[in-house]
């Protein structure tokens, strides 16, 4: 399985260059993009809680989407996302 974590949320990069790389590609920035760029290969895409995505359109293209909490400010925080990726 291939599972993806969203470097996006509200539509702006959590950290790195995945918002000015999609811009100088001409893709808005967005979670739902991301997913659509790997839905060639993609199985399983987490996102951001209430972050703008549509899990119907993910469902249309094979795509499970996950909404749970990415921010990773604390230790405890990564651990819990691993754990949950490694559940998958």
């Amino acid at each position: 399985p291939v599972i993806a974590l969203s470097p996006i949320l509200n539509n702006e990069p959590i950290s790195g260059p995945a918002g000015v790389l999609m811009a100088s590609l001409k893709i808005p920035v967005s979670s739902f993009e991301v997913a659509k760029l790997y839905s060639a290969f993609l199985d399983t895409f987490i996102a951001h809680t209430g972050d703008s995505n549509s899990s119907s359109n993910l469902a249309t293209m094979g795509i499970n989407l996950i909404n749970t909490d990415i921010l990773m400010p604390t230790k405890f925080d990564e651990i819990r996302l691993a754990k949950l990726m490694l559940e998958l």
